[in-house]
């Protein structure tokens, strides 16, 4: 029993180094992993493979392939696997080394892998193409809420959606006043679903003042302050509507506050511009 023991351990510490060996790139240079060679780890996957072919290591010997540049291989080792999230993961990536990026939405959209997917949207939104990144994002919700995903992560997505639609509105000087309204949307949809998020309620105050619905502005700045006392930007943007209805008393307090807290606060300075 003793040598069995003693073999499995020998056997595991073998694998644990393999596989630190297959990410040894992507550690810190000063690790160990760093120094082991990948060649090693996909060796002892092969090994490996030959006694138990399960989908762990198929998984493993894919994202060897793929960190080797051997993408035809990669492929056929991924279609090996059975079935899964982590299966299309790794179909992702290898659509996106071979320049297929629609290919590599659906899968990561199949993998539910929101990492693939933001690298995706912030890619589409980098080339300038918004209203894709807005699609995309929305789609990454939808799936999100059909996966029973916490609240907080489509909170999160909505208000994603929202920064893009707010540069949608500067893109698109003809929908401008369209975006405005679908980004003040995004961001009522986000608090309503984290409510305990002052990041939200600030963003709908700034989105509600820039149309115009001051009151709507005035009850999120408040509300984002009752959850964040600490937001500067939240302080100074209740000035902002102090002083656009004449209390310029009002705002200098409120400047006052939200310099106390960040005198870099982006609102304090459109604040200080409209005081002197």
């Amino acid at each position: 029993m003793l040598a069995v023991a003693a073999l499995v351990l020998i056997a595991s510490a073998i694998v644990q180094f393999a596989s630190s060996a297959i990410f040894s790139r992507a550690g810190s240079p000063i690790s160990v992993p760093a120094h082991l060679n990948p060649r090693f780890g996909g060796r002892v996957y092969r090994s490996l493979e030959r006694l138990w072919p399960a989908p762990f290591v198929e998984a493993m010997l894919a994202r060897a392939l793929l960190d080797a540049g051997d993408i035809d291989a990669a492929s056929r080792q991924v279609q090996r696997m059975p079935p899964s999230a982590a299966r299309s993961a790794l179909a992702a990536r290898v659509a996106l080394a071979r320049g297929d990026h629609e290919a590599a939405i659906t899968d990561f959209l199949a993998a539910l892998d929101i990492d693939g997917l933001q690298g995706e949207v912030d890619r589409l939104r980098e080339s300038g193409r918004l209203i894709e990144a807005y699609q995309l994002e929305a789609a990454t919700r939808e799936r999100l809420a059909r996966a029973g995903t916490h609240p907080d992560a489509v909170a999160e997505s909505y208000w994603r959606s929202g920064v893009l639609a707010r540069m949608l509105a500067v893109q698109d000087a003809g929908r401008r006043d369209r975006w405005l309204q679908q980004e003040l949307g995004d961001y009522r949809q986000a608090f309503s679903l984290a409510p305990w998020s002052g990041k939200y309620w600030l963003e709908a105050g700034t989105a509600a003042l820039v149309i115009g619905k001051l009151k709507d502005a005035r009850v999120y700045y408040q509300r984002a302050i009752e959850v964040d006392p600490g937001m500067a930007d939240a302080w100074a943007g209740l000035g902002v509507l102090a002083l656009r209805n004449g209390d310029r008393r009002g705002a200098l307090w409120y400047a006052a506050r939200s310099r106390s807290v960040n005198p870099a606060s982006t609102m304090l300075g459109r604040l200080d511009r409209g005081l002197r």
